[in-house]
């Protein structure tokens, strides 16, 4: 923890496998092409295969808008001392924040539920 940081460069082979690349910008530029090639790949496929997946009844229980009793289950079953979500909202501050808070999240669920669009940032 204390003392200079010891900076390590591991090496990669090359593409065809017969030599070792050392230097830092070889190395970069090998891992550019490995991941470059692995993104724009063109993945064959059967055209088929979607209709060959099995289809499974709709289940109309999961388009009923949670309860208040819900919310206050799932903001119960938070667990402390994490890190926060992108919201920076803390399960503490869910947690302690007593019956209007929780009345303020059921009704902004609610709301995004019923509008059927999830907010922006």
């Amino acid at each position: 923890m204390h003392g200079p940081r010891q900076q390590s460069i591991h090496s990669v082979k090359s593409k065809d496998g017969s030599t070792v690349v050392k230097d830092q910008q070889g190395i970069l530029h090998r891992w550019a092409e490995h991941l470059g090639k692995l993104i724009n790949c063109i993945n064959p496929h059967e055209p088929t295969f979607l209709d060959m997946l099995p289809q499974f009844p709709s289940i109309p229980d999961l388009d009923v808008i949670p309860s208040l009793h819900e919310v206050t289950i799932a903001v119960s079953r938070l667990k402390n001392n994490k890190a926060s979500g992108p919201d920076d909202i803390p399960a503490e501050v869910l947690k302690n924040g007593g019956h209007a808070l929780l009345h303020r999240l059921h009704s902004f669920i609610t709301c995004v539920w019923n509008s059927r669009q999830l907010p922006q940032q």
